[in-house]
């Protein structure tokens, strides 16, 4: 991620990203992330938390947002955090 563009804001205002208890079947299943993709969502976030509380609490909603979709996360999920990464760059 060194060599990467910032952003100016750590999400996209556009998404809304909604949580369903049950989640209904749709037409196309969702993209299901790998073992290993899923532990790297559950790292970024662990370490976005950490500075959320820490130092950075213009991150608390990301955070808030984002792990309410660590047992099912998908890969629009997985983007959305790893969106995170350049705008910690930039700021």
């Amino acid at each position: 991620m060194a060599p990467c563009n910032g952003l100016e804001a750590p999400m996209e205002t556009s998404c809304q990203y909604r949580y369903k208890a049950k989640p209904e079947l749709p037409i196309s299943p969702p993209a299901v992330l790998s073992p290993e993709q899923l532990k790297q969502y559950r790292t970024i976030i662990g370490s976005i938390m950490s500075l959320a509380v820490g130092t950075r609490p213009d991150l608390s909603l990301t955070v808030s947002v984002l792990s309410r979709f660590n047992p099912f996360a998908t890969i629009e999920k997985y983007l959305a955090a790893k969106r995170t990464l350049p705008y910690l760059q930039y700021t």
